[in-house]
């Protein structure tokens, strides 16, 4: 039996630093409660939510984002993944699930397609979402392409293992305060 974590995260929309040092505090105790699998969020690094301050908050694919997936993979010899906003060499922004291994970074996933007004910040992705770990598959999904056939259509009998997350976004603040009279 291997035991597996999901890190829920209440994100600082955009705070890096924050966001980054609280999956690695949620991540270690996941370890070491035992956990050999741990699944961080979507948009782990940055949190999502329609605001302007996500347009600069993007990390390199060898960043600091990787490096925490990494480290928490060798600190627990665990398969640790995530995605967060990618801005990859030819100046896109990606929604990008990494997956680590005790070895480091062994692969990658980019969303199809942006969810609604997330098109906002990055473009789609094209791969199959297979990554292979040497002794097994691992299918990456993120958010809503767990609910498009297609992506079951690309991974149907090639993975022993879906590793996933969703982010979800910010609410206005003004939803929740907003009243409606009785005419």
């Amino acid at each position: 039996m291997v035991l597996a974590a999901a890190v829920q995260l209440d994100a600082a929309l955009a705070d890096v630093p924050a966001n980054l040092a609280a999956c690695e505090r949620l991540g270690d105790e996941a370890g070491h409660a035992g956990a050999r699998i741990i699944a961080l969020p979507e948009f782990f690094s940055t949190g999502i939510g329609f605001a302007a301050s996500l347009a600069d908050a993007a990390l390199p694919p060898d960043g600091p984002a990787t490096q925490l997936l990494a480290t928490l993979a060798r600190r627990h010899s665990a398969l640790v993944g995530g995605s967060f906003l990618c801005r990859d060499p030819d100046g896109h922004v990606r929604n990008a699930y990494f997956l680590a291994d005790p070895t480091g970074v062994i692969g990658r996933h980019d969303k199809d397609l942006p969810t609604m007004w997330e098109n906002a910040f990055y473009v789609g992705g094209n791969d199959d979402g297979v990554i292979n770990t040497g002794g097994y598959q691992v299918g990456a999904a993120v958010c809503w392409e767990l609910m498009r056939t297609g992506t079951v259509r690309r991974l149907r009998g090639r993975v022993d293992l879906l590793m996933t997350g969703s982010g979800w976004w910010s609410i206005p603040r003004w939803a929740t305060t907003c009243r409606v009279r009785p005419s």
